[in-house]
């Protein structure tokens, strides 16, 4: 993956974290509040492992810009772009490694918003 794409979907990750904080915070829904709380807590640790991969594989440093987003009114709309920005990364030539945690991040959209349904 080169450095440009992997910096801007390692934003994006950064991104959906604190935007999943903010609206488990702001949802009077216990269901979705639940399932936004273990997926912000969750894609912490899984961007973590993706950044570890990228630079132990040689990427270059993570200059990262400064995250600037709105907070969306619909939440199960920003996870299923969050989700189709992850697919999009699948389906390239990427390390194994990579292509594991991003599964991972994967099945965390999917998740969510199958607990959504819940509420």
């Amino acid at each position: 993956m080169d450095s440009k794409t992997f910096i801007n979907y390692f934003e994006r990750c950064k991104e959906a974290e604190v935007v999943t904080h903010i609206l488990h915070l702001r949802t009077k829904s216990y269901a979705r509040h639940m399932a936004l709380g273990e997926f912000y807590e969750t894609l912490n640790g899984l961007a973590d492992q993706l950044a570890e991969a990228y630079l132990t594989k040689g990427g270059s440093e993570l200059n990262i810009s400064q995250l600037c987003f709105t907070i969306p009114t619909d939440e199960k709309l920003f996870i299923e772009q969050f989700l189709e920005e992850t697919r999009i990364l699948t389906i390239r030539e990427i390390e194994v490694d990579i292509q594991d945690i991003l599964s991972g991040i994967t099945e965390l959209c999917k998740k969510t918003l199958y607990l959504f349904t819940l509420s």
